[in-house]
Parts: structure tokens; C-alpha cells; sequence
């Protein structure tokens, strides 16, 4: 199953600091034994009822995207918890995190 951690980035947090961090975050997750793959995606744009044809509006609502990958809810929950991830984890919230706007979706293919 894949999770979709969706955020925009907190206040005074800039883009170009996330990326310099970031390569951090996904060398932690992919060397966790949970984890089957992790990917971060910047948001470049978002539009709703966009068309290939029309440019994306700027104003998205969210900055990131991650996508984990992992073998279940459970083993998720517990990557969330995990020592390992304990230090990436805090400077993740306390520097880029704007906990309002998260959102985590749950996907099984079909």
C-alpha cells in the first residue's frame, strides 16, 4: 500500500531549505526496514478541472507530497513511532511541517 503525506511547508520555512534537507529525510526512510519506497515530490501546481491544455494555477494547497510505501496501515502506523525516525521526525515538524494543512491518504491498488 502507498500513503500520500500532503502539507504545505510552515511559516518562514522556504522551499529551497526543505530541499536541503529533504535528501536527509529520504535516505533515513529508504534505509528503514518498513519501508519498500519513499518519494518526495515538490508541487509545482494545482488547478481544479485543469485540462492538459490550461496552465496550472499557482495557488496550490499543499507544497509536498510524500509518497511511502509500505506493506500495510500497521507497519505505517509504527514507522510513524519508530525510534529511528525519531530526530528526522522532529525537525521535519518543527521546521516544516504547517500541521494544518496535513494530510495523510491511505491507497491500495485495485
Amino acid at each position: 500500500m502507498k500513503v500520500y503525506t500532503l502539507h504545505k511547508l510552515k511559516k518562514g520555512s522556504t522551499m529551497e531549505d526543505y530541499k536541503k534537507w529533504s535528501p536527509e529525510d529520504q535516505r533515513v526512510n529508504h534505509e528503514h526496514p518498513l519501508v519498500k519506497s519513499f518519494e518526495v515530490y515538490e508541487v509545482i501546481g494545482a488547478d481544479k478541472n485543469t485540462l492538459p491544455e490550461i496552465p496550472l494555477g499557482k495557488d496550490a494547497p499543499f507544497d509536498v507530497i510524500e509518497i511511502t510505501e509500505v506493506e500495510s496501515w500497521e507497519d505505517f502506523v509504527k514507522l510513524c513511532k519508530d525510534d529511528k525516525l525519531e530526530e528526522i521526525e522532529k525537525t521535519w515538524t518543527e521546521k516544516f511541517l504547517d500541521e494544518d494543512s496535513l494530510v495523510v491518504i491511505a491507497v491500495r491498488k485495485i
